[in-house]
């Protein structure tokens, strides 16, 4: 069920800074999969980004992960961060969704295309 079970690198990540993209982290295992077979690859460093968190357990886990650098994600579905350690808020970086939602919302109102808030970040209503 949704998942990834290779560990091959279709690069050459040697001494290279990698970021890894996901949708989602539910349990984390893609992203950590991902990681550990870059740190194999002889990888600098890499960071890893994904657009929703449903389980806390899932980020967890990718904050913990020794193989992972950094971890950013939205708060599209909100962030419990509750049953996180403290010393892996540091590798943690949450950026709102709020002011693009309601960018959106706006535009969808006033007939304005959507395009353009794809194009700066963050969002402003003027794009």
């Amino acid at each position: 069920q949704g998942q990834v079970s290779g560990t091959a690198v279709v690069a050459d990540v040697k001494d290279r800074i990698v970021l890894v993209i996901d949708d989602l982290c539910a349990t984390g295992n893609t992203l950590i999969r991902a990681a550990a077979a870059c740190n194999r690859a002889g990888a600098r460093a890499t960071h890893v980004f994904f657009t929703h968190a449903p389980q806390p357990e899932g980020l967890a886990a990718v904050l913990a992960d020794p193989n992972i650098s950094s971890v950013s994600t939205t708060d599209s579905v909100g962030l419990s961060l509750s049953p996180l350690p403290p010393e892996s808020l540091g590798k943690l970086t949450t950026l709102s969704v709020a002011t693009l939602f309601g960018c959106a919302v706006q535009r969808l109102s006033s007939g304005a295309p959507l395009a353009p808030l794809l194009n700066d970040w963050p969002p402003s209503h003027e794009a």
